[in-house]
């Protein structure tokens, strides 16, 4: 009885977990498709530039999916090493720092190509009202909207 109602509670926390991670990674799907959306209809996105915005973000979502899969396999050969050396430690976690910098700046870049000036100066915008609306998150004091009806919270 005991054995029936472990199997049965481990059963049950297997599942829920695979059903929590696959809500998670369908939210992030609609979470990013939603920000694409947001964006196509803030900076007015025409219907080329919108197909071309997907095909970028579709081939970086791929390359970061990769250099992930690169920095694992790097990574799980450094923590393999019977010695821990902390400039071979240092170098590496430079390296993906670096990594990513570069490909976050050639997204933007690659962006940058697709939108018209004034809906960059229009991006730039969006993207400094989002840095600081996240630093205000989670701060106690007032709270009150913003222009897209999302709460904040900041300190006056």
């Amino acid at each position: 009885m005991k054995n029936k109602i472990a199997l049965t509670v481990i059963a049950i926390a297997a599942l829920s977990g695979s059903a929590m991670a696959q809500m998670h990674q369908n939210n992030q799907r609609h979470n990013m498709d939603g920000n694409c959306d947001y964006m196509s209809k803030e900076i007015q996105l025409t219907d080329e530039q919108r197909t071309q915005m997907k095909a970028l973000h579709e081939s970086m979502r791929t390359e970061n999916q990769a250099a992930r899969e690169a920095r694992r396999t790097e990574m799980n050969k450094f923590y393999d090493n019977p010695t821990f050396n902390a400039d071979e430690a240092k170098a590496l976690a430079q390296k993906h720092r670096d990594d990513r910098a570069v490909r976050k700046m050639k997204y933007r870049h690659a962006m940058n190509q697709i939108l018209t000036s004034e809906q960059r100066a229009q991006h730039s915008e969006m993207m400094q009202n989002h840095q600081n609306n996240r630093h205000m998150k989670g701060q106690k004091g007032e709270h009150r909207m913003d222009n897209h009806g999302h709460k904040n919270y900041h300190n006056n």
